[in-house]
C-alpha cells in the first residue's frame, strides 16, 4: 500500500491528524511534505489572496514528488487530478473535535507543525461547528471527487485510529 507512490494527497476533517500523518508518511516514503496551511495562512491569520493561492497550488502539483496535507475545497479537484494516491482521514467527528481541542490547548504554548510561527491556535464556535458538520457538509464532496478518480489512483479511506496504525505498520 502506497509503496512507489510519488504524489500523495492527505485530506480529512480538521483535528483528524492530517499533518501528523503526513510527516510520518514523508519519512517512511522518503517524500517531501508540504503543509498547505503553512502556505495559505499569512502572519496574523491573513489568507493568501485567491489568485496567488491557486498559482502556488498549481506550482506545487507540477512537482514530481510530494505529500500535500490539507483540504481547501477550492483547490482539491486540481490536486486530485495530479496525485497518484489519496489518504482520506474519515474519522468519527468526536475524535476530530477532541483533536482540535487538544491542538488548541497545546498550540497556545508551541506553534503546531505545518503552521506559520505567527499563527497561534485559535478556537471559535464557527470552527467547531465546521468540524462537527464536516461529515454532512464536506464528506459527500470528497467522496464525489474520489469516485471520479481513475483506477490508477490509489485511494485509502481511514475510518479509525486502528486503521491508521495498521497503515503505518505496513510501511514500517
Amino acid at each position: 500500500m502506497l509503496k512507489g507512490r510519488q504524489r500523495v494527497l492527505v485530506v480529512g476533517c480538521p483535528g483528524g491528524g492530517k499533518s501528523t500523518l503526513s510527516v510520518e508518511l514523508g519519512q517512511r516514503l522518503d517524500l517531501p511534505v508540504i503543509h498547505l496551511d503553512q502556505l495559505h495562512w499569512q502572519p496574523g491569520w491573513e489568507k493568501l489572496p485567491k489568485e496567488p493561492w491557486l498559482a502556488t497550488v498549481r506550482a506545487l502539483i507540477d512537482e514530481p514528488r510530494w505529500i500535500l496535507d490539507g483540504n481547501y475545497r477550492g483547490s482539491m479537484a486540481m490536486r486530485m487530478e495530479r496525485c497518484d494516491a489519496v489518504l482520506f482521514l474519515d474519522l468519527p467527528r468526536w475524535q476530530c473535535v477532541y483533536g482540535v481541542l487538544r491542538r488548541f490547548a497545546l498550540g497556545r504554548l508551541v506553534p503546531r507543525a505545518g503552521m506559520p510561527d505567527d499563527c497561534r491556535e485559535q478556537l471559535t464556535w464557527s470552527f467547531l461547528k465546521f468540524v462537527w458538520r464536516y461529515p454532512e457538509d464536506d464528506v459527500p464532496r470528497v467522496e464525489a471527487l474520489l469516485e471520479a478518480l481513475p483506477p490508477s489512483v490509489e485511494v485509502v479511506r481511514i475510518r479509525s485510529r486502528a486503521e491508521l496504525r495498521e497503515l503505518l505498520g505496513t510501511l514500517a
